[in-house]
């Protein structure tokens, strides 16, 4: 979906970003993450022209962007911004519409299209009349990322998104967003300082140093080839039980067969992490949980040993 080569970035005699070679896969998620400082803002906002490189080459579905006005260019990209950036004399309906008005939509399709967004976001139909400063933050993340989303983009840029609100806000808008793209699949380029965040949405992480690409690989890849010194410090010594949070019971128990019956265990839904099921283990000192569906039907049992390959090969769940 995206290409970059030999990407360059200079500020003056400032190298902001050097030589970066690297190919962002489409329908995932790619999360760009390094210290303060690395160029990681840098890289994400010459995807859409808002910075020129110096040099190398960037390329949309075998598209180099140079080849498209930054106007259009913008108008076919989802941009999304920490403090969201909404118009404030604007309703969230005429915010949500900016481009679709831009690309001559008419009213119904643009009408159908904010509805839809609002029920994808989980809002209220009645915020449409609402203004930016009636919303609270959370709120107004979700409206920033409806506009985004407003014409439909293939690609979808969002820098720090989440940054600017509260940790619980931050949790339920990281949660969202994972059940957004897992319907949509859309193409997204993230950048954040946040481990967890990073952890919890990406499909490939994108570790920048001084300008440069210095890891690009899947979540779980980082453990699996020993990641260089540096990779693994930033990361912290805690990535591989926060990795643990990725991953749901649903698809790492083991099944009871016959017909399911209590076991007298703590339980938990096949929709909880990995990471709470190891926790509630340790903490209880227990050997095995039983894991339940929605209706409440035991599934089966959940043992460390269910997660003893995780990171090595196919995991031993159903």
């Amino acid at each position: 979906m995206i290409t970059l080569e030999g990407v360059t970035k200079q500020f003056g005699t400032v190298e902001a970003v050097r030589g970066v070679d690297a190919t962002i896969r489409e329908g995932e998620i790619t999360v760009l993450i390094g210290p303060s400082g690395c160029g990681k803002s840098t890289l994400l906002r010459m995807i859409n022209r808002m910075i020129e490189p110096s040099s190398g080459r960037i390329s949309i579905s075998g598209e180099d962007v140079r080849n498209t006005p930054p106007e259009l260019l913008r108008r076919r990209i989802g941009y999304v911004i920490q403090n969201v950036g909404l118009f404030p004399h604007y309703t969230v309906f005429e915010n949500i519409s900016v481009v679709p008005r831009l690309l001559g939509w008419k009213r119904p399709r643009i009408e159908e299209r904010v509805t839809e967004l609002l029920d994808l976001m989980g809002l209220e139909r009645s915020f449409a009349q609402k203004k930016p400063r009636e919303l609270s933050g959370g709120e107004a993340q979700r409206v920033g990322v409806a506009r985004a989303l407003a014409a439909n983009p293939p690609l979808l840029l969002m820098d720090e998104p989440f940054g600017a609100v509260d940790p619980q806000n931050r949790a339920r808008l990281q949660t969202e967003f994972d059940r957004i793209q897992k319907q949509l699949r859309k193409t997204v380029v993230f950048v954040t300082h946040d481990v967890e965040e990073a952890i919890r949405l990406a499909d490939r992480i994108a570790v920048m140093r001084d300008g440069r690409l210095v890891g690009h690989s899947s979540p779980e890849d980082f453990i699996r080839q020993s990641a260089p010194p540096f990779i693994s410090e930033f990361l912290g010594a805690d990535y591989s039980l926060n990795l643990l949070a990725r991953h749901r019971l649903r698809d790492h128990y083991r099944p009871t067969r016959g017909t399911a019956r209590g076991t007298g265990n703590p339980t938990l839904p096949e929709t909880a992490s990995v990471k709470e099921a190891v926790a509630l283990l340790v903490t209880r000192q227990l050997r095995e949980l039983t894991v339940h569906d929605e209706a409440g039907a035991v599934l089966g049992t959940f043992t460390l040993d269910c997660i003893k390959n995780l990171f090595g090969g196919e995991s031993g769940g159903s």
